[in-house]
C-alpha cells in the first residue's frame, strides 16, 4: 500500500510540475503580448508627434501664424518655436 501511495504522490507531483510549466509559459506569452501592445502604443504616439512636427514645419514654411499652428497641432508655443528653430 505504501508503494502505491508513493507512486500516486510522484504522479501527482509530476502533473503539478507540468501544469506549473504550462502556466508559466502562458504567463510568459501574456507578458510578451502586453509588451508588444505597449511598444505598439509607444510607436503610434511617437509617430503622431513626428507628424505634428512635420505639419508645424510645413505650416511655418507657408507663413501660417503661430496661433493657428497652435490650434491645429495642439503644440505649445515653446514646442513650436523649438521645431521652427531646428528647421
Amino acid at each position: 500500500m505504501k508503494e502505491k501511495r508513493k507512486k500516486d504522490m510522484e504522479l501527482i507531483i509530476e502533473y503539478m510540475k507540468e501544469w506549473n510549466a504550462k502556466s508559466n509559459e502562458n504567463g510568459f506569452e501574456r507578458y510578451i503580448k502586453e509588451k508588444e501592445e505597449e511598444a505598439k502604443e509607444k510607436g503610434l504616439k511617437i509617430g503622431r508627434k513626428e507628424q505634428k512636427y512635420e505639419i508645424t514645419r510645413k505650416m511655418q514654411q507657408e507663413n501660417v501664424g503661430l496661433d493657428l499652428i497652435k490650434r491645429i497641432t495642439g503644440l505649445s508655443e515653446k514646442e513650436i518655436t523649438k521645431i521652427i528653430n531646428n528647421c
